[in-house]
């Protein structure tokens, strides 16, 4: 199953599991229960995202009008590199677990990053963090071979004693942490941001 098209009559949709070969869900203009933007499947006022398809690859922008993402949401997806525009202000835990992603750009509306976001996500070596993020939950990058971390918070954002532990190796050794210029003093100080072995204020 490659594409499904909802019409303008059908209001009640149910996600199906295991399609894994769905990359496109398309919404006839009559609709309004429900929209599509870029295959995707969403709630008619293109705020949530209601059905993403497994299948789909190559990057991902989320279209402005999302302001929350849902638990599990992109969970075994395959996009590489997904990209949040500012106007998003919630992500639900373990929002990515894994999936295929190698880069993933967050924005500065979003202030937590929740426990287990990219938990299992064993392709992804790039995150970017806004100035805004204020608290990164438990496990956030558990079994992630991370190589770079860029987040322009002038100051560390609030971490638990989990949040870099990881189930794979240990990446604080080897990733490097980019920060804000004249700001590596804060991180460094910093008892978990500090970890990091190799960190960089070259933003």
């Amino acid at each position: 199953l490659h594409s499904i098209d909802v019409s303008a009559s059908m209001s009640a949709v149910v996600p199906s599991a295991g399609c894994t070969s769905l990359e496109d869900i398309r919404v006839s203009a009559g609709n309004t229960h429900y929209c599509s933007s870029d295959g995707v499947l969403m709630s008619g006022d293109g705020r949530s995202i209601l059905w993403f398809p497994v299948g789909k690859s190559g990057d991902y922008t989320l279209p402005a009008t999302v302001t929350a993402v849902g638990e599990y949401a992109f969970r075994d997806c395959s996009i590489g590199k997904f990209v949040f525009a500012d106007g998003l202000k919630y992500i639900g835990q373990c929002a990515f677990y894994n999936s295929k992603v190698r880069e993933v750009v967050l924005p500065s509306t979003l202030l937590q990053v929740p426990t287990g976001t990219f938990q299992k996500c064993t392709s992804l070596t790039t995150v970017r963090m806004g100035a805004n993020t204020e608290l990164i939950g438990e496990y956030a990058f558990d079994g992630c071979p991370l190589a770079d971390i860029y987040i322009t918070a002038t100051m560390p954002p609030v971490c638990y004693a989990k949040t870099f532990a990881t189930s794979g190796s240990d990446f604080v050794k080897t990733c490097r942490l980019h920060v804000p210029k004249g700001r590596k003093p804060y991180y460094r100080a910093n008892s978990l941001w500090g970890k990091f072995e190799n960190i960089i204020d070259d933003l």
